[in-house]
């Protein structure tokens, strides 16, 4: 382990202090050194910036347990991305 791993680790605990899934994309942004905005870019496909700055997030984001919300995206990007289907008795 070197220092940067201990410094994540100190650096872990959140408001909510468990570290089980409690931790929001502000407390992963405060860890990682970066705005929200980053943390929210890092976690899209094919957003603009550099690899360091991904990994450094994403890294945060694993010490802190954190995984983005798909219902909390769907509201702000007005799409769910999911697809229903309806049938009437199938024989």
């Amino acid at each position: 382990m070197n220092s940067s791993d201990s410094d994540v680790r100190s650096k872990s605990k959140s408001k909510h202090g468990t570290g089980r899934g409690h931790n929001t994309s502000i407390d992963v942004a405060k860890l990682a050194g970066v705005s929200q905005a980053t943390v929210s870019r890092a976690f899209t496909p094919n957003s603009k910036m550099t690899p360091a700055t991904r990994q450094r997030v994403l890294d945060a984001a694993r010490t802190l347990k954190y995984a983005p919300d798909a219902i909390a995206r769907s509201l702000i990007s007005n799409s769910t991305n999911i697809v229903a289907v309806i049938m009437q008795n199938t024989t």
